[in-house]
């Protein structure tokens, strides 16, 4: 491969970063992402088609919530996130969140003893308040019930536990107490009358759909590198001091380069990134692993070239990011141009 040809190629590369960073939501940043392998790697476009048709998508027709039941569903999976931490702690003495009710505010709680004490629990439905707890506490009242884990949860108003989760697991455990109650509020504002059915049913949402949110969560932030990566370039400033480039190559260090695969002719074929990889994906969270490998080769195979380097530009106008095919373009399309002189006319 020549001179040119290097260059070439090295343009292609970053018009896949740029087209990425670009994109105004994760749906399309994926989405262009896809568009770009095919000419750029050895992904057919009927590969590129039925990779699209895999890739697990946020918008509409992904089968996922939107509107503002995505939102709830945000917050109910920021909730399920924040149960988690804290029974962390509440490990460490024994016991544990099994679920909290924004529309109630209510938590329940369960022992982690596996004996039961000679003591009948709470019937099934009894909720305990503050003043049920004497001078002793959740844990005290828990222990004189004689629950354990065989008798499941109990229900327990939220603002009952804060003081002694603070006293017992510090002011972090506190913290996330009242963040769970202030998501609570926030739930219970969107949801009203018989939305409560609906929240059911989100809260009840498939792990699979828990998985993409997470995904695209993820995504965002390879975003975000590639950002911090393109700018400081832009602005001039050298590579040896940036932390998102460290980020990418620290990837493509990690790499197998050279994967070896035979065609449907019998031929050998000698390529880094190659359809196989990810028509092979199986798993929603392996996404994350084939998109940030390939933006790392790309990241390494655009900087290579001191030449493709300087083409990268912000357009004056609308400010994206882009490659420019002559050494003096400052827009990234003539429609940019166009709206930008008519602007400065005025």
């Amino acid at each position: 491969m020549n001179y040119h040809q290097n260059n070439a190629l090295a343009k292609k590369h970053g018009k896949l970063l740029v087209d990425f960073v670009n994109a105004e939501n994760t749906d399309e940043a994926c989405l262009s992402f896809l568009d770009n392998i095919h000419g750029l790697f050895s992904v057919t476009l009927k590969a590129v088609d039925q990779i699209k048709k895999n890739f697990p998508l946020l918008g509409p027709g992904s089968g996922l919530p939107d509107g503002s039941n995505k939102k709830l569903l945000e917050l109910l999976l920021e909730k399920k996130g924040l149960i988690a931490k804290l029974n962390e702690r509440f490990s460490e003495i024994n016991y544990a969140i099994d679920d909290y009710d924004p529309l109630k505010s209510t938590l329940s709680l369960m022992s982690l003893d596996w004996e039961r004490a000679a003591v009948d629990p709470l019937q099934e439905g009894d909720t305990l308040d503050a003043e049920n707890f004497d001078n002793g506490g959740f844990l005290q009242t828990f222990k004189m019930l004689g629950l354990s884990i065989v008798d499941g949860p109990v229900t327990i108003k939220i603002d009952a536990i804060k003081e002694e989760v603070e006293t017992r697991m510090g002011s972090n455990a506190l913290a996330r107490i009242n963040q769970l109650a202030s998501i609570g509020h926030t739930i219970s504002e969107l949801t009203t009358g018989a939305d409560k059915e609906r929240l059911n049913d989100l809260d009840a949402i498939s792990e699979e759909s828990q998985k993409i949110i997470k995904l695209h969560k993820k995504i965002e932030h390879i975003q975000t590198q590639c950002k911090k990566l393109l700018h400081p370039v832009i602005a001039g400033h050298s590579l040896n001091q940036n932390p998102a480039l460290s980020y990418f190559l620290s990837i493509y260090n990690d790499m197998q380069i050279n994967q070896i695969t035979v065609d449907n002719d019998g031929l050998i074929q000698v390529s880094p990134i190659n359809e196989k990889m990810f028509l092979d994906v199986k798993e929603i969270s392996n996404w994350y692993d084939v998109l940030l490998q390939v933006l790392a080769y790309c990241v390494v195979g655009f900087f290579t070239s001191r030449r493709a380097k300087k083409t990268l530009r912000n357009c004056l106008q609308c400010e994206k990011y882009f490659i420019a095919k002559q050494g003096n373009q400052k827009f990234c399309a003539a429609a940019c141009r166009l709206v930008w002189h008519k602007n400065k006319a005025v």
